[in-house]
Order: structure tokens, then C-alpha cells, then sequence
């Protein structure tokens, strides 16, 4: 798994196990929101990634790379004025926002498609089981939440 162990930063296990692109941290970096939600708690790291990756879905669509993201987080409309301006477009930031769920709704088609089932999406077993030192915590977020991460009810701003 690439940057970040999900047993320490377990909103990064929900994005590797569940991102249709498969266990990428550029696909949802929970990393930032360890300010504000603590990183090692299951609680709310589901829907912190589905957010993150709904982001990640929209900067990827845009063509631009995820370090310019603060001046989406100050003005989310920039992206759907990034796009007008592309296109020719009228959209809003809703619009965008709605790109990176179909973006990611038409991943994960492909992939069942292919034959990957999301019942098969999660961390390595060994993460649920070995504690990661200094904290010893393993990854604890719980499978069935997960697997209804698509159900959640996204916030209107993403960035």
C-alpha cells in the first residue's frame, strides 16, 4: 500500500479499500483531516473518505493536480468557473460536484464489469488483526459501514 498505514490514519484504509481506482492516497488523503478528526477513531472516517474521494474525482476530471485544492477550499465555485471557462459551459459548483459522483459512479461500473465485486474491497487482513505500534491500533472500521459508503449523503461542499 503506497504513503499511509490505514491502522494510523484509518480514513486512508476506507479511500484504499473502497476507491474504485484501487489503494491510492491521491484518490482521498485523509491525512489533512487528522486536524480535525481524530485519525486513529473509526468514527466518521467513511464518510470522510467518500468526501475525499468525490474531491480527488472532480480535481482528477478537471486535469489539475490536488495541490491547488486550498483555492477550491476558499472558493469552491473556481471550479465550475475552471470548467465554464474551459467548455464554454454555464455550470455551477453543484454541477462539478456532480461530475465527481458520476466520475466515480462510472468507475465503479467498470469495475464490476471486470469482475472486481466491492464485497472483496478492504484492507489486508493483517491490518485488522496487528496492532501498529506507538498506538497499537489495527484497522477497526467497521466492513458494513464501509460497504455502504455510496449510500451516504454527501455535504454540499466537498472542498
Amino acid at each position: 500500500m503506497p504513503a499511509y498505514d490505514p491502522r494510523a490514519l484509518k480514513g486512508i484504509g476506507v479511500t484504499y479499500a473502497l476507491s474504485p481506482m484501487g489503494a491510492d492516497h491521491t484518490a482521498g488523503n485523509a491525512l489533512e483531516t487528522a486536524r480535525s478528526h481524530d485519525p486513529l477513531s473509526p468514527e466518521g472516517q467513511v464518510a470522510i473518505s467518500l468526501r475525499l474521494q468525490v474531491r480527488a474525482a472532480i480535481l482528477d476530471s478537471l486535469g489539475v493536480c490536488l495541490f491547488i485544492r486550498p483555492a477550491f477550499a476558499k472558493n469552491p465555485e473556481l471550479a465550475a468557473r475552471l470548467a465554464n471557462a474551459r467548455y464554454g459551459w454555464q455550470w455551477t459548483y453543484r454541477d462539478v460536484r456532480a461530475m465527481g459522483l458520476e466520475c466515480l459512479r462510472a468507475e465503479r461500473e467498470f469495475n464490476q464489469r471486470a469482475g472486481l465485486d466491492e464485497a472483496q474491497c478492504d484492507v489486508p487482513e493483517f491490518m485488522r488483526d496487528e496492532p501498529l505500534p506507538p498506538h497499537n491500533t489495527v484497522f477497526d472500521v467497521d466492513r458494513e459501514e464501509m460497504r455502504r459508503i455510496w449510500e451516504i449523503q454527501l455535504p454540499e461542499d466537498v472542498f
